[in-house]
């Protein structure tokens, strides 16, 4: 960048960088000390990856591995999905599913991309009761709506989902709340409705339906565990 025959001359902007990163990456390189948090080690990571300087990579990536928890591991899957740290991402997934209660829960969950949260959704390992899980995407589709400026509807929280509503088994739900809970909020047609409904009550896989039926591996049904 700054020697050779193509140096770069006078001020060189680095758009892709955050400064506090980038300033801890350089008090590395000059002191080869670094004080982690868990809100920083991610965007540091990948300021190192970029510049090839991988023992400070390690360090991150290890740093991370020891603090990833359900509190924080949506922040962090968020983060990785940025950065395209492709590994760090599938440790946090895999956090989420073995401990998905506390990650729905948590403050940064309704903070992530469409993309991540589809990663959640679609994961045959989330040990969570389906009714937990719509309740969680339910608040994160509310944020949207906000982020989008939409006024908080039904089908405006359908749209801001798309096709992550059907990654939700409203066809393994309890009755009762499917009944309570998801037809009062509107995110569903009325054909979807009648549809689900006589899954449930039938319980018979041959009813059609546009949603997916299959118990999740680790997951939960009216606190029952599947097996």
């Amino acid at each position: 960048m700054f020697n050779g025959q193509l140096a770069e001359q006078g001020d060189v902007n680095i758009p892709d960088i955050k400064e506090e990163a980038f300033m801890t990456f350089l008090r590395y390189l000059y002191t080869d000390q670094i004080k982690l948090t868990y809100q920083s080690a991610v965007a540091v990571m990948s300021v190192a990856r970029k510049y090839c300087v991988d023992v400070l990579v390690s360090t991150c990536d290890q740093f991370l591995q020891r603090n990833i928890s359900s509190e924080n591991a949506c922040f962090l899957m968020e983060e990785s999905h940025v950065y395209a740290e492709d590994g760090l991402m599938a440790a946090c997934l895999q956090v989420v599913t073995k401990n998905p209660q506390a990650a729905l829960q948590s403050n940064t969950f309704v903070d992530l991309c469409n993309s991540c949260l589809k990663c959640i959704t679609t994961s045959d390992d989330l040990a969570v009761d389906e009714g937990l899980l719509y309740k969680s995407v339910k608040k994160w589709a509310k944020k949207e709506c906000t982020r989008h400026h939409l006024k908080v509807t039904g089908n405006n929280k359908r749209r801001v989902l798309g096709d992550i509503l059907f990654t939700i088994r409203f066809p393994i739900m309890d009755q009762t709340f499917f009944l309570d809970q998801v037809c009062v909020d509107d995110v569903l047609t009325n054909d979807e409705v009648v549809d689900i409904l006589m899954f449930i009550r039938k319980n018979k896989k041959n009813v059609s339906t546009s949603f997916n039926t299959k118990a999740r591996r680790n997951g939960y049904r009216m606190g029952n565990l599947y097996r």
